[in-house]
């Protein structure tokens, strides 16, 4: 079972990495400064989610904090982006 575990953990991973880059190409190729906001919030928040659920799947122990540190980083990633951006 723990070879299931880690398939599912490494989808997941290459799915959040996936988004992060996407992310990150969309803050330079969007044409206005509203659309680089909802590139960089959206898609840098899914992805490092993404990424924090296959790592819960290769060490299952760390759930919790994991899942701690998902949900402050909900609150912290789309304001950060949003106040970083909207200031340039």
């Amino acid at each position: 079972m723990g070879s299931l575990y880690d398939v599912i953990g490494g989808l997941f991973l290459v799915a959040g990495t996936s988004f992060l880059l996407l992310g990150s190409l969309g803050l330079v190729r969007m044409p206005d400064i509203y659309n680089r906001i909802q590139a960089g919030t959206k898609a840098t928040t899914l992805g490092t989610l993404l990424t924090l659920l296959g790592v819960a799947f290769f060490q299952p122990a760390w759930s919790l904090k994991l899942l701690l540190i998902g949900i402050f980083l909900i609150f912290a990633l789309n304001m950060a982006g949003v106040f970083e951006i909207g200031a340039s």
